[in-house]
């Protein structure tokens, strides 16, 4: 019988699907899109730490704005968010 399954993080609806046979918790497009904005800006360096004079001057002004604007909004720009994807994978090669 189908059901209509919700995101685990903010209750919106993902549609209907016919019932499996195991439990895995599904999140929306955003909520994935949120949870991944604070890993990566949890895990970019801090002006405090010895990494940060590694990133370019836009990098040192634009992380410190991105930080900012997530903690107030709990959202960035499709813009913003492809910049943060750009650095995450400089930093990860």
């Amino acid at each position: 019988m189908p059901e209509t399954e919700t995101c685990s993080s903010c209750g919106r609806s993902l549609g209907t699907y016919q019932a499996d046979l195991y439990t895995v918790k599904k999140k929306c497009t955003e909520c994935l899109t949120k949870d991944r904005c604070r890993m990566i800006l949890s895990t970019l360096p801090a002006e405090d730490e010895w990494e940060w004079n590694r990133l370019s001057e836009f990098e040192q002004t634009f992380l410190p704005s991105v930080r900012q604007q997530f903690a107030q909004k709990g959202a960035l720009s499709e813009k913003q968010y492809q910049v943060l994807e750009r650095l995450w994978e400089k930093a990860n090669r």
